[in-house]
């Protein structure tokens, strides 16, 4: 959901407990039910977190609570993170950008094609049956672990062949994906979406004439 640092001039020790607390991203109807609490144990390394406490929600601030232990270091770095299950698929390529070909019968000399093509990249997500509230809270904790807001775009790109003398060019261009299946505890409930994240492109091409033929793939 969130990092949250707190500093002090001298590497002082807490002398009571202080309440962390951090803003649910929707209505008091609508909240996480299993919030958790990290610290980084070492300033120095990227990543490297355990886990501190958990976070209760309270409906009155409609908010976050948890309790930072008296004898903690004030200068620590804490990070508030929703707790998911999350299942990956492998990357697939069954989405066709472009498909063409490129003739260069009768020209005994190679020479080059230029592809242009338009890659999609970002992330989109499948929710069917939930409301605005919901969706909104799992937009907001997805967003946080996918980086970035929800959204597919598009880049414009080029993509340079070569193509032997007498042969024929045949392209695919596919998009690279991968299928993530969240599943969320919200208000009592069982709340599961998916994800679908753009990775790129891989093309598929072949060269072929009426004696022989060649293939690749470039991803």
């Amino acid at each position: 959901m969130t990092n949250i640092a707190i500093s002090s001039s001298q590497d002082a020790a807490l002398n009571q407990d202080v309440t962390l607390s951090v803003a649910n991203a929707s209505s008091s109807d609508y909240y996480f039910d299993e919030v958790e609490v990290y610290e980084k144990t070492n300033a120095r390394a990227i990543g490297d977190w355990k886990k501190y406490a958990d976070a209760a929600f309270d409906k009155a601030t409609n908010s976050y609570i948890a309790a930072i232990k008296k004898g903690s270091s004030l200068n620590k770095d804490y990070s508030i993170r929703v707790k998911s299950e999350k299942n990956v698929s492998e990357t697939k390529n069954d989405e066709i950008l472009k498909e063409d070909s490129y003739s260069n019968a009768g020209n005994m000399s190679a020479t080059t094609y230029d592809i242009p093509y338009t890659a999609k990249l970002g992330w989109e997500i499948s929710a069917s049956g939930l409301d605005e509230g919901a969706l909104s809270l799992v937009k907001a904790a997805i967003a946080a672990q996918e980086g970035g807001s929800e959204g597919v775009y598009t880049v414009n790109k080029t993509f340079t062949a070569h193509v032997s003398g007498d042969y024929i060019l045949y392209f695919s261009c596919k998009a690279k994906y991968v299928e993530k299946e969240y599943t969320f505890s919200i208000a009592g409930k069982k709340v599961t979406v998916k994800v679908k994240h753009y990775l790129g492109v891989e093309f598929v091409y072949t060269n072929q004439s009426s004696s022989m033929h060649g293939g690749g793939s470039i991803g």
